[in-house]
């Protein structure tokens, strides 16, 4: 079976020159292309499945054979970007993170949120006010008129009259009471 791929005159008979060329083949593993030893096993139902494929034998379901016909892919000979899906993942996350950071950096440079402009003091502007609120402006307002009317700067109550200004309160020791002495 051998012989009749390398007689190329087709008479039957290996000459010198296909002799040697045919030793050469051998030597270089010409019949590992082959599977041998098919017909033992023809009759029985668990056959193995043989083929062959871009000149190939695939035996069985094992094409791990074929990567060998194949050329590299130009990728493979490159480092791997990413160690499995989730680190892909997770770089395209970050990516896309810095990208919407840098988008929003120069919206925040482009639309500013506040502007410092300079103030100019209105005509009439007192650096310190003697009141801060309105509240206090009445207050004022109610003490002078209370002085301008004569009273005193807090109400009095009538009818505790231990807290009245112009009245001076004795005690005499005999009689151990207490007596009021106008001023």
């Amino acid at each position: 079976m051998l012989a009749k791929h390398f007689d190329k005159d087709g008479d039957g008979r290996l000459n010198t020159a296909e002799r040697q060329a045919a030793m050469k083949a051998l030597e270089q593993g010409f019949e590992d292309r082959f599977v041998w030893g098919l017909e033992q096993s023809a009759g029985l139902k668990d056959h193995i499945r043989i083929m062959q494929k871009r000149g190939k034998i695939v035996s069985g379901e094992n094409f791990t054979v074929l990567t060998e016909t194949y050329p590299v892919h130009p990728l493979a000979k490159e480092p791997r970007r990413h160690e499995d899906r989730r680190d892909m993942l997770r770089k395209r996350k970050e990516a896309l993170v810095n990208e919407m950071e840098e988008e929003k950096k120069l919206w925040d440079d482009l639309n500013p949120y506040f502007i410092d402009r300079k103030w100019f003091k209105p005509p009439g502007y007192t650096e310190n006010p003697a009141h801060n609120s309105v509240g206090q402006l009445k207050a004022a307002k109610r003490l002078n008129e209370r002085i301008e009317m004569g009273l005193t700067a807090e109400p009095l109550d009538m009818k505790d009259s231990s807290k009245d200004p112009g009245v001076q309160y004795v005690t005499s020791p005999e009689t151990n009471c207490q007596s009021q002495l106008l001023l």
